[in-house]
C-alpha cells in the first residue's frame, strides 16, 4: 500500500503561505469547496491542476505525492487535551511577544530581521496545524 502525502502537503503549504481556500481556489480558477476536498483527501486534482499546485508552491509533483513535508510532529501522548492546552498556552505567549502593547515587532523590525519574522510565522503556522490535527483526534 501507497502512502499518500497529497492531502496534508496541500494544507501545510496552503497555511505556510498564509493562503485562504478562497485565495487558493483563485489562483487555480476552482472553488473553495474543491480546495477543501483535495485537502481533506476526498478528492484529488487532474493532473495539469496539480502540476500548477506543486509550481505555486515551489515543490516536485514526487514531493508533493510521496513526502511528508510538514515537520517531524511527537506522537499524541496520553491526555491529548492537557498537550492541546500546553501548545495553545505557547501560542498565546508567542503571539503577545510578537505583539508588545498593540505595536507589531514586524512594524519596528529593521529590514534584516524579516527572515527571523518569516521563521516565526513559519512556527506558529505549525503549532496552529498542530493543534487543528490534535483537536480532530478528539
Amino acid at each position: 500500500m501507497e502512502i499518500n502525502f497529497f492531502a496534508e502537503n496541500l494544507k501545510y503549504l496552503r497555511l505556510l503561505k498564509g493562503n485562504t481556500l478562497v485565495e487558493l481556489g483563485e489562483e487555480f480558477d476552482l472553488g473553495k469547496s474543491q480546495i477543501s476536498l483535495y485537502e481533506n483527501g476526498k478528492s484529488y486534482p487532474p493532473i495539469p491542476v496539480a502540476r500548477k499546485i506543486c509550481k505555486h508552491f515551489h515543490v516536485t509533483l514526487d514531493e508533493m505525492f510521496e513526502k511528508d513535508l510538514r515537520p517531524e510532529q511527537p506522537p499524541p501522548k496520553n491526555g491529548k487535551r492537557t498537550e492541546v492546552g500546553a501548545l495553545q498556552k505557547h501560542v498565546e505567549q508567542e503571539l503577545q511577544e510578537m505583539d508588545v502593547g498593540g505595536v507589531s515587532k514586524a512594524a519596528e523590525s529593521p529590514p534584516g530581521d524579516k527572515t527571523e519574522i518569516q521563521r516565526m510565522k513559519k512556527q506558529m503556522l505549525e503549532m496552529m496545524m498542530k493543534l487543528e490535527d490534535m483537536d480532530a483526534l478528539k
